[in-house]
């Protein structure tokens, strides 16, 4: 069949995720649809749409998974990493009030631990280092953007209005304490690192 990774629905092509992944995501009661061929995530943001199979002609609602997919736009949580439950409001706060712009300094910040869960924890059933970085481009964007609001589009101000209230390097972080800390307590994870990143980590 023609443009199976195109949704039935709004025509957009999804990612390839795996039947293990969609099975942990789906609601229980849907779970019967989804028993045993892989699925695409439907990655645009105004569609209803979260997995779909157009071979087997089935597809699973984003209100029927256990969890909101973040990119929706009726999304109620923008959760960003999934296995720690990282939101998109989490990560836009840290950048503003810390000046930290590495996923893994931020993400220890926050949770003091790192997890390499992603195959199952995250919708897409691999590692949310992509989403996670494009988040702290955003957070960065909105950060110098609050300095220029009379500059501003309508969308951009819209983007900035949640964060106005924030003070602007407001903590003071360590960063060679954090690192020391990462160190000690997740010495062998390579969580957050770039593939260029966990090369130079192997022996």
């Amino acid at each position: 069949m023609d443009n199976q990774d195109k949704c039935p629905t709004c025509g957009k092509e999804g990612q390839k995720v795996a039947n293990f992944t969609v099975q942990r995501f789906v609601q229980k009661e849907f779970r019967k649809y989804v028993v045993e061929d892989d699925f695409y995530l439907c990655m645009e943001a105004k569609c209803e749409v979260g997995y779909f199979n157009n071979e087997i002609e089935k597809i699973v609602l984003s209100k029927n998974l256990k969890r909101p997919l973040w990119y929706k736009e009726d999304a109620e949580s923008r959760l960003i990493c999934h296995c720690t439950k990282i939101t998109e409001e989490d990560i836009i706060k840290t950048v503003i009030e810390t000046d930290l712009k590495n996923m893994r300094h931020i993400m220890f910040y926050l949770k003091e631990r790192f997890s390499n869960a992603c195959g199952s924890m995250n919708p897409l059933g691999k590692c949310c280092v992509t989403t996670f970085n494009e988040v702290i481009t955003k957070a960065r964007r909105i950060k110098q953007n609050i300095h220029i609001q009379s500059e501003l589009n309508p969308n951009l101000l819209d983007e900035i209005q949640p964060y106005l209230n924030l003070k602007e390097n407001s903590v003071k972080v360590d960063i060679n304490q954090l690192d020391k800390e990462i160190m000690i307590k997740e010495p062998t994870s390579t969580c957050g690192m770039s593939k260029e990143e966990r090369k130079s980590s192997c022996c």
